[in-house]
């Protein structure tokens, strides 16, 4: 069913970037340097920046749909089946292992406020859970809902290790594809260059 929602998106999308930039090598992790070096694996864009200062390292992906299913204009959205596209990063100050790491989610239902009373993340990995927490709700306008979570960076590595991956946002559950299991991969092996914090951090 084709919803049609005559609001104003101009300041929505242009907070929260454009609907296919996960296709693309056009956007980074919210709060971190502009990615460079990006470059596609399947479907997945992956950044990774190293400076004499800073790691930063960023992966975007449709978890369900694609593109064309959100049409925007400045005054419309129409959405056509439902989309949630993922980001993960992390930003390394000083090439310095950092505390956490950061995963945003944007969701586009043909459901008004889809997820606003049900918006727990839950991620599985190698068929086990590895953490079930509330998501933070960033925006919401309609049926586009935005949504973050900070995980502990030993969570981090355990999540972009391994070669299965089911993520579940409320009611709605989605197996990675390889593409995105092989860019999470790689993102993994870029933290073997950071070096641990100094003691007095501890």
């Amino acid at each position: 069913m084709k919803l049609v929602f005559k609001i104003s998106m101009a300041a929505f999308l242009a907070l929260n970037g454009v609907v296919s930039h996960a296709q693309d090598c056009s956007s980074g992790i919210p709060n971190t340097p502009p990615r460079e070096n990006c470059r596609m694996i399947g479907k997945v864009s992956f950044g990774y920046a190293k400076k004499p200062v800073f790691t930063s390292v960023g992966i975007g992906f449709y978890l369900l749909g694609k593109p064309g299913d959100v049409i925007p204009s400045v005054n419309t959205m129409r959405v056509e089946n439902d989309v949630i596209i993922m980001s993960i990063g992390y930003f390394a100050e000083r090439n310095i292992v950092p505390y956490s790491a950061t995963i945003e989610l944007r969701t586009f239902s043909t459901k008004p406020l889809k997820y606003r009373e049900n918006h727990k993340l839950t991620i599985f990995i190698d068929d086990k859970t590895l953490l079930s927490e509330n998501l933070d709700e960033t925006g919401s306008l309609m049926n586009a809902e935005n949504f973050a979570f900070t995980m502990k960076y030993s969570d981090f590595l355990s999540f972009t290790a391994v070669s299965k991956v089911v993520i579940q946002i409320g009611e709605t559950k989605i197996e990675l594809k390889p593409d995105a299991i092989e860019a999470l991969n790689e993102m993994n092996k870029t933290t073997k260059d950071l070096s641990p914090p100094p003691p007095s951090w501890m």
